[in-house]
């Protein structure tokens, strides 16, 4: 076995996948404090032989950590624990150590026989810092010593000779789920600089939960003393609840007479007059649910425990302060999607309810899964009601997280509302993004962002606005009106831009994708129907902005299918195949042309058409001529009956393109001529200017490479001057051909480089068109010839 300092990992984890939430909390844990961890669901590769890959994690660690949770151990454990003892026998300095999870008694005998003689460790709790302690020592082959003087086994309040443990103090139950994203960032901010830590976000985010997570992996066991000022203050009871607080701290430290049980006035004098005594010692000040504004006593009293030495303090609040304070401001957002599946998970395993986090994530609205105090009473209702019932009674859980949002939101000035609704529009969209459009802010929008974000109504996140979902519902819910209106000037402003040469089309695509991707995920379809108008996404298919032409066609598809838009559904769809088979997701384009099939059951004859045209068309795309050509000759036959001009276009180009594939040039030719007369008609120059590239191809085995570069060169000018980006890197690839066939080696390799350039990136004739010029430059060296010259 390797050493510990040899080894990949310090420490392999065998557990039961029933204890997997809180095997990987402690998992989380013991990275976080420096060892290298081997976890399967963190190391494995999916679709590689996992048994060989978990032998192979084994055999490269220096310890194995068995977690017995109250299912005992899993089959696959019993395997792993077998491999582990048998490393033990070989090399005795190999460790194999028991951990009993919180909830099962330590008794030796609930062990696997070949585990009994091994000392274990016991969390009691989940943040159990003496057993984690005693773990990584085990880990590591250490003594763990003594408990550190002054530690307590929960971190407790000293008074009236009882201890009052931190959690007891706040109102937070024993075992909690911890958000180790935002844990992760005020623990680090802390270590980069000592400086108070103010925990900020909307009510029912989890703030004070957080703050327990924090004080007791960072501070508990250092010998501090803890002061905790819990929530509710303002009411009597409250007021009477911090007291009884502040009175165990006194009486710990100085004995009756230090007493404050008889005070009555305001919570901030008794503060007051804390400070000087707070100042000179080492103490952990908790002040929960605090009310942070400017040139409050609240915040008076963290500038003042802020610059002394001793005191470590932890504030929770529903507002962050002006930028100016030394403090870490450390944002509690709603939960992500994410981290609502890990939220549910650690309920539903931790009491032991039958029920799938993923099933009922994908039935609950946006606004309450992100809500931890609305997800909390849901899954409480699980264990005495059916599932069912769940999603039923899940709108009423959702009101009370909505109307404390929506109070805020009813005080704020009407400029600040203003403002939060257009943040709720452009959500995700970088702010430097909209100042290169046609997007105006609103007047004074800079200041209103600042007055939002203290209120945590709104997140800066990088160069983006970020209006969480739980906010967003509750200001449609508020104001319906004033969103609306501010959402058609924006969707106005962006069409606008479209039409604007001054506005870098890659922007305004980027800006459209966002504004449109935020507009469905609030469910407002018409707002998508609005914004994606025909000829917006016109302009970003040809200037090469794919990626988000291709979304906001996915978005119009489902806009159609919600309003039950037959035509429109059918339309979208082939509109969407064609782009997905152009950016080379066959797989996709045949998935959505099944959905074209169902849809066009009863259709009439010319739907049918239609179906078989792409049918054929992606049959050409797999190689399978045959069926190409009888998909695509079926077509023209119902296209001619029905005199569809339109349809007669497409497939004529089709034919051509089928018969240029297989170099039977002669034969293309009358389809492309049949197609270009069509496109004639109506002065389609974007199908015209297409067919001509592709029939000069033909030209060039026919007529000669002279009659076909003429053709392309005015075609390649035109596609120029009409701006047609996506389709001139296939014009300059075909020209490109035309001149290597007249042995203009240099340029050709001229045109090539041109194409590369201008070509969509990432697409097939970028590649091809930039390995053709990669060639003709191999070519021109062998050759001797001087290409920069030429």
């Amino acid at each position: 076995m390797p050493s510990t300092s040899a080894a990949s990992y310090e420490v392999f984890i065998s557990y039961n996948s029933g204890d997997a939430v809180e095997v990987e909390q402690i998992a989380h844990t013991l990275v976080d404090r420096g060892l290298r961890v081997f976890l399967d669901r963190w190391s494995l590769v999916p679709g590689e032989p996992w048994q060989e890959e978990l032998e192979r994690a084994l055999d490269a660690s220096a310890a194995c950590a068995v977690m017995i949770g109250s299912a005992g151990p899993g089959v696959w454990q019993r395997e792993e624990l077998r491999a582990a003892i048998e490393d033990r026998v070989r090399h005795p300095e190999y460790r194999v150590i028991p951990v009993f999870l919180p909830g099962v008694a330590p008794v030796p005998d609930s062990l696997p026989r070949f585990l009994r003689r091994s000392l274990a460790c016991t969390f009691t709790k989940i943040d159990d810092t003496v057993a984690l302690s005693r773990l990584i020592a085990g880990i590591r082959g250490e003594q763990p010593g003594p408990t550190p003087s002054g530690r307590r086994a929960d971190y407790a309040i000293p008074g009236r000779g009882e201890s009052m443990p931190l959690r007891t103090a706040l109102g937070v139950e024993r075992l909690t789920w911890s958000r180790t994203g935002v844990l992760h960032e005020a623990r680090e901010a802390y270590r980069r600089a000592a400086l108070p830590i103010l925990l900020h976000g909307l009510s029912g985010m989890g703030k004070t939960v957080l703050a327990c997570h924090l004080v007791e992996e960072l501070f508990a066991g250092d010998g501090r003393d803890l002061l905790v000022v819990p929530a509710a203050q303002s009411s009597a009871a409250g007021l009477q609840q911090a007291i009884t607080h502040i009175d165990a701290f006194l009486a710990g430290r100085g004995g009756p007479d230090r007493r404050a049980a008889g005070y009555r006035g305001p919570l901030r004098e008794l503060l007051r007059a804390l400070l000087d005594e707070l100042v000179e010692r080492n103490v952990v000040v908790v002040l929960d649910s605090v009310t942070l504004v400017e040139h409050g006593w609240e915040l008076e009293l963290v500038d003042r425990l802020a610059g002394a030495p001793g005191v470590v303090l932890v504030v929770t609040s529903t507002r962050r302060p002006a930028p100016g304070h030394q403090l870490h401001a450390i944002a509690v957002p709603p939960l992500s999607r994410a981290e609502s599946i890990a939220f549910i998970g650690h309920y539903v395993t931790l009491h032991r309810i039958a029920l799938e986090p993923e099933w009922i994530v994908g039935r609950l609205n946006a606004a309450l899964l992100s809500s931890p105090i609305a997800l909390r009473a849901l899954l409480s209702r699980a264990q005495s009601t059916l599932t069912s019932l769940l999603v039923v009674e899940a709108p009423v859980l959702a009101c009370t997280p909505q109307r404390l949002v929506a109070d805020l939101i009813a005080d704020l000035d009407p400029v600040d509302r203003e403002a939060l609704a257009f943040a709720d529009v452009v959500t995700g969209t970088p702010v430097e993004h909209l100042t290169r459009t046609a997007v105006r802010m609103p007047h004074g929008f800079g200041d209103s962002v600042r007055r939002l974000v203290e209120c945590c109504l709104l997140h800066v996140v990088g160069d983006a606005l970020d209006v969480p979902d739980l906010v967003a519902d509750a200001l449609a819910r508020t104001d319906p009106d004033r969103r609306g209106a501010v959402a058609t000037v924006v969707v106005a402003q962006i069409v606008e831009s479209g039409q604007d040469p001054r506005c870098p089309m890659d922007v305004v695509a980027s800006v459209c994708a966002t504004v449109a991707s935020r507009a469905a995920a609030n469910g407002d379809w018409r707002l998508v129907d609005a914004l994606c108008q025909d000829a917006l996404l016109e302009r970003i298919n040809v200037h090469g902005c794919w990626k988000e032409y291709l979304l906001l066609l996915r978005l119009l598809v489902e806009a159609a299918d919600r309003v039950d838009s037959r035509p429109g559904r059918i339309d979208l769809r082939f509109q969407l195949l064609r782009k997905l088979a152009q950016t080379h997701d066959r797989s996709g384009a045949w998935d959505v042309l099944r959905e074209v099939e169902m849809l066009i059951a009863d259709s009439v004859s010319e739907r049918r058409a239609e179906f078989l045209s792409h049918r054929g068309f992606l049959n050409h795309l797999e190689r399978d001529e045959d069926a190409a050509l009888s998909d695509l000759m079926a077509s023209l036959k119902l296209h001619t009956e029905k005199r569809n001009r339109s349809g007669l276009l497409m497939v004529n180009k089709l034919l051509g393109n089928h018969y240029l594939g297989l170099h039977r040039h002669v034969e293309a030719v009358p389809y492309y001529e049949i197609a270009l007369n069509l496109a004639a008609e109506p002065d389609d120059v974007k199908q015209r200017l297409e067919i001509e590239a592709s029939m000069a191809m033909c030209e060039m085995r026919i007529g000669g490479p002279e009659k076909a570069e003429r053709r392309l060169r005015r075609v390649i000018d035109e596609l120029r001057d009409r701006g047609f980006v996506s389709e001139l890197g296939r014009a300059l690839l075909n020209l490109t051909v035309v001149l290597e066939a007249q042995g203009r080696w240099a340029e050709a390799r001229a045109t090539a480089l041109y194409g590369a350039r201008v070509a969509v990136p990432n697409t097939a004739v970028a590649a091809v068109v930039q390995a053709v010029a990669d060639r003709l430059g191999r070519r021109a060296r062998a050759g001797g010839t001087n290409l920069e010259q030429a």
